[in-house]
């Protein structure tokens, strides 16, 4: 069956999703409460003169659309979501399912047997699987997941596409580092992994290097985000959604004349014109702090960003 996207958005995470506060997501919306229009009009919006036809209701509307965009914003220039979101591993083409173990008896063949996933309750993204290389299995069998810090890995699964399962990882076994977003399989005492009896034949051929590279071998299922969400980085989308409100106020005083004089013969007339609008400043600071705020973030959780130059 194939997958339907929710409201019309690509929900693989090779697209970057858009952020609404009217989405489900699985594990809530903290910035419904944290974040408010209300917040933004009283700390960043008021007292300011801004004039137009817009009632306050849609003032607190236009507010709100500022916020999804603002947040949208800085998720995609931190690299980073500010709401967790749940990710599952699914190929193209396949219904994504929750997967919970192999069964030994009742699922001779191997093939993955799980419970359909509901978006917004069972998971907010779906993932390619990750390709397989022995050489992970020799070290530990590291991989680094597409999105970071880590808040929590649900279950590893390998698997050959779309869903013949070779091994399903035990829980104690999996050892993820949260901020780099590399997760580890180790193997403890005390968990026994599962494997299916028809497709674990296969798996001294992985394991042992005979079969060196699997493009879409490993299904992880993992839970991504910042948790909780920190007052600063609250205050900095604050400044950058009242920046964009500005915006759509400062266009009704610009382009426009800001005075006009005329001489008391009538034959000489000054006019000045407005250079920007009269929010222009506060655009330019409140968008600089959240941009500051936004790189000190990026060097503190992602390291220094390295480039290279020439043709």
């Amino acid at each position: 069956m194939p997958i339907v996207p929710l409201g019309g958005l690509r929900r693989f995470s090779s697209y970057q999703p858009s952020y609404r506060h009217d989405q489900q997501f699985v594990h809530g919306n903290p910035l419904l409460e944290a974040l408010p229009p209300s917040f933004v009009i009283s700390n960043y919006l008021a007292g300011l003169p801004l004039t137009g036809t817009a009632t306050d209701q849609d003032l607190s509307n236009i507010v709100q659309q500022k916020i999804d965009a603002a947040v949208g914003e800085f998720e995609t220039k931190i690299g980073t979501f500010v709401v967790p979101r749940a990710i599952i591993s699914c190929v193209v083409g396949q219904s994504p399912q929750i997967i919970t173990n192999l069964s030994t008896t009742e699922n001779p063949f191997g093939m993955v047997q799980g419970t359909p996933a509901t978006s917004g309750v069972d998971y907010d993204m779906l993932e390619v699987p990750y390709d397989y290389s022995s050489r992970r299995f020799e070290t530990w069998s590291t991989v680094k997941v597409r999105h970071r810090p880590i808040i929590s890995v649900e279950n590893i699964l390998f698997a050959l596409p779309p869903n013949f399962g070779i091994l399903a990882v035990p829980p104690p076994w999996i050892t993820p580092n949260p901020n780099s977003g590399i997760v580890r399989i180790v193997p403890v005492e005390g968990a026994m992994a599962v494997t299916s009896p028809g497709a674990g034949m296969w798996l001294p051929f992985f394991t042992m290097g005979q079969m060196d590279h699997v493009p879409q071998f490993t299904q992880i299922s993992y839970t991504a985000g910042i948790d909780p969400i920190p007052d600063d980085m609250v205050d900095a989308i604050s400044m950058l959604a009242a920046a964009k409100v500005l915006q759509v106020y400062n266009r009704s005083y610009y382009p426009g004349i800001q005075t006009m004089t005329n001489a008391e013969n009538g034959f000489s007339q000054n006019v000045s014109f407005r250079q920007g609008g009269p929010f222009a400043q506060d655009i330019k600071d409140l968008t600089q702090y959240a941009y500051d705020y936004i790189k000190e973030w990026r060097q503190a959780h992602n390291g220094i960003r390295m480039a290279q130059l020439g043709r």
